[in-house]
């Protein structure tokens, strides 16, 4: 295990192992899973390409931001990564594949679904719920669909540890179909 506990410079910053100190505004940690949902580093190019050799090098295990966390490859998650022009700086994300529509394998027995917080429900819930689950899906049972997933907790929000606007559920598979059925024979949804 790599004893990278991250140096803090204060809030939201991040330098792993011996690697400078650099932004890091979202950091979404599933401690049941011990897994990295999102990561996003930002600063200097050099010092986020050594925070990333730090984060992926050293046994793939860590302590980010104390919680432990531990990582095979990236076969559970892409990188995405580009230059922002007018700063100079690198922005790199980390983001596990069930938190992305496109990954998604439905085959998971759950997802995740990152919140950016600018409308009451995720925009892209009900898509990838639609995805994961085999019952056909209409937008207009999001605020149904996504209330009775809190309060049957087949939804469950992930603790918020760094980040700026950012949340984060996971979303399991099971149990929709009582919520769906429910819903239609109580007449809250319909198709």
């Amino acid at each position: 295990m790599n004893k990278c506990n991250p140096r803090h410079g204060g809030q939201n910053r991040l330098g792993l192992g011996t690697a400078p100190l650099i932004h890091a505004p979202v950091v979404v940690v599933d401690k049941q899973e011990q897994s990295i949902v999102a990561l996003q580093l930002l600063g200097a190019s050099q010092a986020v390409n050594a925070n990333w050799a730090a984060l992926m090098g050293g046994g793939k295990s860590h302590y980010i931001l104390n919680e432990y966390v531990q990582l095979k490859g990236t076969k559970k998650h892409i990188k995405l990564q580009k230059m922002l022009p007018e700063t100079g700086w690198k922005e790199m994300w980390l983001l596990h594949k069930q938190a992305s529509h496109n990954e998604l394998d439905a085959g998971e027995e759950f997802f995740y679904l990152l919140d950016n917080q600018e409308s009451e429900i995720p925009a892209s819930f009900i898509p990838m719920l639609d995805k994961a689950i085999p019952i056909p899906l209409q937008e207009a049972w999001a605020d149904y669909l996504f209330q009775e997933g809190l309060d049957t907790e087949v939804i469950q929000p992930l603790p918020n540890l760094a980040c700026v606007g950012w949340g984060c559920y996971k979303v399991f598979k099971q149990g929709w179909e009582n919520v769906i059925s429910v819903g239609i024979a109580q007449g809250w949804i319909r198709f």
